[in-house]
């Protein structure tokens, strides 16, 4: 009886100690996805009609900061720049990106209000050219690792019959091209 009951007690502690370990590495933990909404408020953002995503990211504390960077492709390259960085102050947050008439709007959106950044003006060419246009996003989650550029949305078009968009979208075959890309760090900005 004393042997069984001392089996018992290690296997849970077995469990207990693998189900801690567990949940500080699981990889699900540190994550983003495309937005979950209401029926009213998707009813309400395709009355507005815009271009718009948005993204919740859920990160713990060894997460300090990310940054959102635009790319953008022209004159056969692809042209990076950063738009948005901000230190994360909480697990949960949301960002969104917003392509207008005339370029983009990024933001991050938290309890005391937002932080945005608009672009200067742009010149794509995806509504003065009969091309082909694929848009993508993330649908499913995406797992956070530190220093990983992760693709959030990619808009390409060209004037071929066929847009293949390549797992990095920099080697995708395309004329115009709009990328919009976040990496998280360990590191404090």
């Amino acid at each position: 009886m004393r042997n069984i009951r001392s089996c018992l007690i290690v296997l849970m502690l077995i469990f207990v100690l693998s189900a801690c370990s567990i949940s500080k590495k699981n990889p699900d933990m540190m994550n983003i996805k495309s937005s979950k909404f209401s029926e009213e408020t998707k009813q309400i953002l395709e009355l507005i009609d815009e271009d718009i995503k948005f993204y919740d990211f859920f990160v713990d504390d060894t997460i300090k900061s990310f940054a959102i960077n635009v790319s953008i492709y022209q004159n056969e390259e692809w042209l990076d720049q950063e738009v948005l960085s901000e230190n994360i102050y909480k697990t949960d947050n949301r960002i969104s990106m917003q392509m207008t008439e005339k370029g983009y709007i990024v933001s991050l959106l938290n309890n005391d209000g937002f932080t945005k950044y608009a672009s200067p003006e742009l010149a794509l060419g995806f509504d003065n050219i009969a091309q082909q246009f694929i848009t993508t996003q993330i649908l499913d989650t995406a797992n956070i690792v530190v220093d990983e550029e992760i693709t959030l949305w990619i808009k390409i078009g060209n004037d071929k019959e066929k847009i293949i968009i390549s797992p990095d979208f920099r080697k995708s075959d395309c004329t115009e091209g709009i990328a919009f890309t976040i990496i998280f760090s360990n590191n404090k900005l």
